[in-house]
């Protein structure tokens, strides 16, 4: 492992880390979900708006996104749907919500995962790492 540029732990390789994109505007998730992140390995992006999110993911497109339902300027399903389309597809959406989801946005952000709040460590660990894999085609 080495450390990245933003201070998170990465696997040794000439290989580019991959890019974890997370959107929560509350600090105690973002720091709750950062250190499962740093477990997980990958360069890990922060943002606390979907207008910050969208720039970051434009600058380095991520790998997978993990992103909240209720952000301060704009719905998580929405900024998914977003994030999909400016990937292109090719990126995992995790969505964090402590609402009950909603099925038919779900469905038309065509999100990958869902993990409720509050979440347990392990679930979400399991729950990126099986996006990672699904995105290598492991």
């Amino acid at each position: 492992m080495v450390l990245s540029s933003q201070g998170d732990y990465a696997p040794a390789s000439t290989e580019r880390p991959v890019s974890i994109l997370l959107v929560d505007d509350d600090e105690y998730v973002r720091r709750a979900v950062r250190s499962i992140l740093r477990r997980v390995g990958g360069r890990i992006v922060e943002a606390g708006t979907a207008g910050e999110a969208l720039r970051l993911a434009g600058e380095q497109p991520p790998a997978i996104a993990i992103v909240d339902v209720g952000l301060p300027d704009d719905d998580g399903y929405h900024l998914a749907a977003l994030l999909r389309e400016q990937a292109g597809g090719a990126i995992r959406i995790i969505i964090l919500t402590g609402q009950l989801p909603d099925e038919d946005a779900l469905r038309a952000a065509a999100v990958d995962a869902l993990v409720a709040k509050p979440f347990r460590l392990q679930e979400l660990r399991e729950t990126v790492q099986a996006q990672l894999a699904a995105r290598t085609g492991a």
